[in-house]
């Protein structure tokens, strides 16, 4: 094709362009960056045997300081709809908690649910960060 018909060309071109373009689904995920994966702590101390069965994987849960704790400064609490279900563990809430001090929102997930005897197999999470 040469130059003259190629230009000849574009208008027609240029008129399928916007339908080929709309056609397109335009879903947009904001990045996120991954701070912290790892399984819930004191699980069988609180409502999670109780709310078991409404409990899913990728359900949101709510971080919330605890800097009054009497056993951990640092102690970040999971809420499930209000029901507190455990605990970051200690080894992993320094970082999250200097966070959350700092007013960064975070959000937090069930990544794995599963059926264990072991309460601290139960249930993990993930914090991520909006980039």
């Amino acid at each position: 094709m040469n130059r003259r018909r190629f230009l000849q060309a574009l208008p027609g071109l240029a008129a399928l362009l916007p339908v080929t373009l709309a056609a397109r689904p335009k879903t947009v995920l904001a990045p996120h960056l991954t701070l912290l994966t790892s399984r819930l702590a004191g699980y069988h101390y609180y409502a999670g045997e109780k709310l078991w069965s409404n409990i899913t994987r990728g359900d949101e849960l709510e971080l919330f300081r605890e800097p009054g704790n009497p056993h951990d400064r640092q102690a970040v609490a999971l809420l499930w709809k209000g029901y507190k279900l455990g605990y970051i563990p200690r080894r992993d809430n320094t970082v999250i908690a200097q966070l959350l001090d700092r007013g960064m929102p975070l959000r937090c997930r069930i990544s794995v649910r599963r059926e264990s005897p072991d309460p601290w197999n139960r249930i993990h999470f993930m914090v991520t960060a909006n980039m």
